[in-house]
C-alpha cells in the first residue's frame, strides 16, 4: 500500500529531478535511492531513513539520519550492517584509490564507522556530536523517551567494569609458566 520509487546515478537528470519533486510533494511514501539522494532536500516529516549497508563515513551517516524528523516528530534511523561491510569498503578502495595517503584517511574513516557500530555502549548522539568535537550529555538523550537512541534505551542491561588487575594476574602467571623460552621464542619471531 505504500507507492515507493527508486533514484540513482542511472537515471538522467530530469528523472532524478522528478523523483525529488513528487516524493517532496507526497506522491510517493518511499524512495529507495543511493547515498546521493538526500542532499540537499528540505522534507521535514521524514519519518524513516534506513541504512542498507555501513556506510562510508561518520560524516556520510550523519548527513542520511539527518534528514530525519526534522519536524520535531519522531523519526527512526535504522542502520544494518555486517562485519564484511568493512571489507567490502576496503577491497573498494583498494581498487579505486591510488593515492595512498587519501586511502588511508577514508580506510580510517571506514574503521570510526565500524567503531560506531559496534559499540553498544555509548550514547549514539553523544558519540556523533563528540566526533564533530561537540560535547552531549548522554542523560538528556535518555531523558526523552521519543528520541533515546538504542544504546540509551538498553543502558541499564550493561555495566562498566575495569579488568586490569585482573589482566595483570593474568599476564604474569603467563610468563612465569612460559619462562626463558617464551622469551627467547619471541625474540626468534621478531627477527
Amino acid at each position: 500500500g505504500f507507492k515507493s520509487v527508486v533514484y540513482h546515478a542511472g537515471l538522467n537528470n530530469d528523472a532524478r529531478r522528478t523523483v525529488q519533486e513528487d516524493w517532496i510533494a507526497g506522491k510517493y511514501h518511499v524512495v529507495v535511492a543511493t547515498i546521493a539522494f538526500g542532499m540537499g532536500i528540505d522534507k521535514a516529516n521524514v519519518r524513516f531513513v534506513i541504512h542498507h549497508w555501513m556506510p562510508k563515513s561518520i560524516e556520510s551517516y550523519y548527513q542520511g539520519v539527518g534528514r530525519a524528523g526534522r519536524d520535531g516528530e519522531k523519526a527512526v534511523c535504522i542502520l544494518y550492517y555486517s562485519g564484511n561491510d568493512f571489507n567490502r569498503w576496503k577491497s573498494l578502495l583498494d581498487t579505486t584509490v591510488k593515492n595512498q595517503m587519501i586511502k588511508h584517511v577514508q580506510i580510517e574513516n571506514i574503521y570510526e564507522v565500524q567503531q560506531f557500530c559496534v559499540n553498544r555502549f555509548e550514547c549514539r548522539r553523544q558519540q556523533l556530536l563528540k566526533y564533530f568535537g561537540e560535547n552531549f550529555d548522554d542523560n538528556e538523550c535518555a531523558r526523552n523517551t521519543s528520541t533515546t537512541c538504542d544504546n540509551c534505551l538498553v543502558k541499564e542491561d550493561y555495566r562498566q567494569e575495569d579488568y586490569t588487575q585482573t589482566v595483570k594476574i593474568i599476564l604474569q602467571g603467563v610468563t612465569k609458566l612460559v619462562g626463558p623460552y617464551g622469551a627467547k621464542a619471541r625474540q626468534e619471531n621478531i627477527s
